[in-house]
């Protein structure tokens, strides 16, 4: 999980002006050097005693040491180490954040003496303000700051906080780079740590801690020859060994706007529309790809923007709308590109991403699966949802099936089928799957759904398909009874060799493992019936893609709300009662959020819902289930014993008429 850092408001000898315009080197490639290079400057160190800053709910005390920065990028330099003795003190913003510091760190707030850090700031009237202090000998410090650069240069938290694109935004003078901080500290008691403010991300403040495992030599080596091996295959670009840990978010808040309100941050950019062009080939479906991404701007001044994209692909090129080529930064999970000039607020800009990678796991001669069904293609925005247009060509001897509807298709000069797909309603994504299929189709009123089952390959029994047909053919005339219409004219569905299944508009793929029927073996074994398994996936094109999701504490809604679609539809549909709902969506909720930790403490006390993905740590890995689908769905179970089921049912459907083509927050869901 990456860090979502915010807004800085800093308050450094009472004298710096706020808001003093960033300078704006004229070669965005030299910047990109400067920040990778740039070496500490000893001429520079100034003496920090009794020296304060408050950045957002934290207060940084510098109650005696060195502070000796870089050499400057642009005019100024981005990044300084402190050697001495300071402390910081952050108090958090609720008691949902206050249990999570007490999760992780023993204290419902941080009050930490830390002999070391690393900062980043681009704020210039906070380095005015540092270049104002006296001047000082680095002297014995010197060689613990030069190895403290290096660390943190070097380090898993730089890579994945994206603090170079950060640091690229700023130096070019765009406006969402110039209240960027970050401090990465060596604490006394609670070890190394970082505080961040992002006014990209979403909720901008954010504290935690990169997690590494405990390691024998043995298991390290291993762990390299992994990596090696993978890296290899075209995955796990660029990771390296001390890349391997577990992000521990600690706390995450918004900045208070001026009026004393929380406001979010933002990425400058939404998406409206995608259009990709994609070949794959070879045995290993090898892609090369063009990515153009029609956005709206947000922010006034615009000047760059930033692509969420996955370290496997590797961009080659990036264009304007014009065709000129691009200056951007990579770092691990973003590609940030310099624009020719800034944009207005609600104009509309064009990217052009061409580049290649290996999307696909080959499990066996014929048998493929995407790594990841999103991670295939840039991404851009907070929200991202985007109608899409997309070629694909890929080798003859396949199938595809995919999301979209086919609106051409044919053999290209190469021998290789290719279609064009579109998806004229905006969706969180769009995804394939490529392998040797038998399709079975039917219809469910104005839906054609297809199953596509890869049986051979697989060793799946002959009547699958048919089985899997007519349960989602069920489910959805289920769902479109209480929820309203499917709001396409086609469904397409696909097993795929995952220890997951997925929900997109249009496009579901199952788990192999859990469409199967055990029969009598499936209680045994703890599989959930496959029939409520599908009714879930089914439901996420209400919940989730019809009815989207603002944040990453309001995706319990989709998933949650899709839990207990399935379990009325086990109900309902199914007539399951007490003894056939242990095999169904909410089975075994009690003992699964009852089962301790190594401290003692149930698996329900790591948080609330509302965390969703945080509930993924080092503290336990086994928390986001239980809590966001399993307690999720009985909470909202309990609800609807409140209010009565059919009423609560008809406020669901109400709601995804009142929501429909929106991204909602809880406090949406709940009024």
């Amino acid at each position: 999980m990456r860090f979502v850092p915010s807004c800085l408001v800093l308050f450094a000898l009472a004298a710096a002006p706020v808001g003093a315009t960033p300078a704006q080197p004229a070669d965005p490639a030299t910047v990109i050097e400067q920040i990778r290079t740039a070496a500490l400057d000893p001429e520079a160190a100034v003496r920090v005693d009794g020296f304060r800053f408050r950045s957002g709910p934290a207060t940084v005390y510098f109650e005696d040491g060195v502070l000796v920065p870089t050499r400057p990028v642009g005019d100024r330099p981005v990044e300084f180490v402190f050697v001495g003795e300071g402390r910081i003190v952050v108090e958090p913003p609720d008691d949902v954040e206050a249990g999570q510091l007490e999760l992780f760190t023993g204290a419902r707030q941080i009050d930490e003496t830390f002999g070391a850090a690393v900062f980043v700031i681009a704020l210039d009237s906070a380095v005015d303000a540092i270049r104002q202090l006296p001047r000082a000998e680095v002297g014995e410090h010197g060689a613990r700051a030069a190895a403290l650069l290096e660390g943190w240069r070097n380090g898993p938290e730089r890579r994945f906080l994206d603090v170079e694109s950060r640091l690229f935004i700023d130096a070019v003078g765009g406006p969402l780079g110039a209240n960027y901080f970050c401090g990465f500290f060596e604490g006394v008691r609670l070890g190394s740590f970082l505080y961040v403010v992002d006014p990209m991300a979403d909720e901008q403040v954010t504290m935690g801690q990169f997690v590494q495992p405990e390691l024998t030599d043995r298991e390290r080596r291993q762990l390299r020859k992994r990596l090696q091996r993978s890296q290899k295959q075209g995955k796990l670009i660029g990771l390296e060994l001390t890349d391997v840990g577990m992000w521990d978010t600690w706390m995450s808040t918004h900045l208070h706007r001026a009026d004393g309100e929380p406001g979010p941050g933002s990425s400058g950019v939404e998406p409206v529309h995608y259009r990709l062009d994609c070949s794959l080939d070879g045995k290993e479906l090898e892609l090369e790809a063009t990515a153009r991404l029609d956005l709206t701007v947000l922010v006034d001044g615009l000047n760059t923007v930033t692509l969420d994209m996955s370290s496997d692909l590797v961009p080659t090129e990036v264009r304007d709308a014009d065709g000129h080529p691009l200056v951007f930064v990579r770092s691990r999970g973003e590609l940030t590109a310099a624009l020719p000039g800034p944009l207005e607020s609600g104009s509309t800009t064009t990217i052009e991403v061409r580049y290649t990678g290996r999307p696909f796991e080959r499990l066996s001669p014929g048998t493929y699966a995407q790594r990841s069904s999103l991670n295939w293609y840039p991404h851009a925005g907070s929200l991202d949802r985007a109608t899409y247009d997309v070629t694909l060509r890929w080798p003859d001897t396949y199938d595809l099936v995919g999301s979209g509807r086919v609106v051409e298709g044919g053999t290209d000069d190469q021998g290789r089928t290719w279609q064009r797909r579109r998806l004229d309603i905006r969706s969180l994504g769009f995804s394939f799957e490529i392998g040797k299929y038998e399709i079975v189709s039917g219809r469910q009123g104005h839906v054609e759904v297809k199953v596509a089952v890869d049986r051979a390959a697989q060793e799946l029994p002959g009547d699958l398909a048919r089985d899997v047909l007519s349960s989602v053919q069920d489910s959805l005339d289920y769902f479109e009874e209480i929820f309203g219409p499917y709001p396409l004219d086609e469904l397409v569905v696909v097993n795929a060799p995952r220890d997951h299944s997925q929900g997109l508009l249009g496009f579901l793929t199952l788990s192999t493992l859990a469409i199967q029927d055990w029969a009598e073996w499936g209680a045994i074994l703890g599989f959930e019936d496959r029939r409520t398994v599908i009714a879930h996936e089914v439901a996420h094109q209400w919940w989730g893609n019809l009815v989207g999701w603002r944040s990453y504490r309001d995706q319990w809604i989709s998933e949650a709300t899709a839990t207990y679609s399935a379990l009325l539809y086990a109900r309902n549909r199914l007539g399951f009662g007490p003894a056939e709902l242990r095999s169904g969506p909410t089975k075994g909720w009690q003992s699964a959020l009852l089962r301790p930790l190594p401290d003692g403490r149930p698996v329900e006390s790591v948080g609330p819902v509302v965390l969703g993905t945080r509930l993924f740590s080092s503290v336990t890995m086994a928390a986001y289930y239980p809590i966001v689908y399993k307690k999720g769905a009985v909470v909202l179970d309990m609800l609807a014993r409140l209010y009565s089921e059919p009423v609560f049912v008809e406020m669901l459907g109400r709601l995804v008429q009142a929501a429909a083509d929106r991204s909602i927050a809880t406090e949406d869901f709940l009024l």
